[in-house]
């Protein structure tokens, strides 16, 4: 019952909340937009089906998307989103530097969780992505790498650093605690005991980018991070 309800969870919040956000910005947006147009219903039937038949693995590609032609539509619309939240700024040099520092920090986080799962003596378990990973042919790794280093962290940062933590949590809980919910909720739905405290870390990091540096750079940290998993299995594959 609770990997259904997690199922459920992810589709709505991964899969569904960007198209969900899009709508309410093109609705906000233009007078003429109208949500239940024969149109759009007909594209959100597509949209649908094409999660439900996407491969797992490839499932966030049309979310992600999405999430350009949202932020693109803030950009030209001159919404206050898209400056408030600082869409609009990154400096290359700036986004390495806390992307290496939180790359850092969370690994001393994961070293720290992993020594106190041995001595609780429990079972590691890889990432349930990891595991796919480790499981797929070279041609189908090499395909996946944009899902996961590019898409992914695009995607999520959205989902769960700009919609859950800034737009909904932000506006109901004081902002620490609106960070330690949103990260939560993130850390618990990619299935993994192993990597709970690595993801817990990774998402506070990325609630303090996103208020005070910008959207961009919660994505830099998130694609490093996701960006040397991706070296490291693919160095491994190559090896074996």
């Amino acid at each position: 019952m609770i990997p259904i309800i997690l199922d459920l969870i992810i589709i709505i919040l991964v899969y569904c909340s960007p198209y969900i956000f899009y709508m309410y910005k093109m609705n906000s947006n233009n007078d003429d937009f109208k949500i239940f147009s024969f149109k759009n219903i007909l594209f959100t039937l597509f949209y649908g089906l094409v999660i439900l038949i996407s491969p797992s693995m490839f499932a966030n590609t049309l979310p992600f998307i999405m999430v350009i032609i949202t932020i693109f539509i803030m950009k030209r619309n001159n919404d206050i989103d898209y400056a408030y939240y600082k869409f609009n700024e990154l400096k290359i040099s700036a986004a390495i530097k806390y992307s290496l520092v939180g790359y850092i920090i969370s690994i001393v986080a994961s070293m720290i969780w992993i020594g106190l799962l041995s001595l609780l003596k429990v079972n590691f378990k890889q990432q349930e992505v990891v595991s796919m990973l480790s499981d797929y042919d070279l041609i189908t790794f090499i395909a996946s790498i944009a899902p996961i280093v590019i898409f992914a962290p695009i995607l999520e940062e959205f989902v769960f650093r700009f919609i859950l933590f800034e737009k909904v949590f932000n506006k109901f809980f004081p902002k620490i605690l609106a960070a330690i919910l949103s990260s939560l909720i993130f850390s618990i739905i990619h299935f993994s005991l192993t990597a709970f405290l690595v993801l817990f870390t990774i998402s506070m990091i990325n609630c303090y980018l996103v208020e005070k540096k910008g959207f961009w750079y919660a994505v830099s940290l998130h694609t490093l991070v996701n960006f040397m998993t991706t070296i490291s299995l693919l160095s491994q594959k190559l090896i074996a």
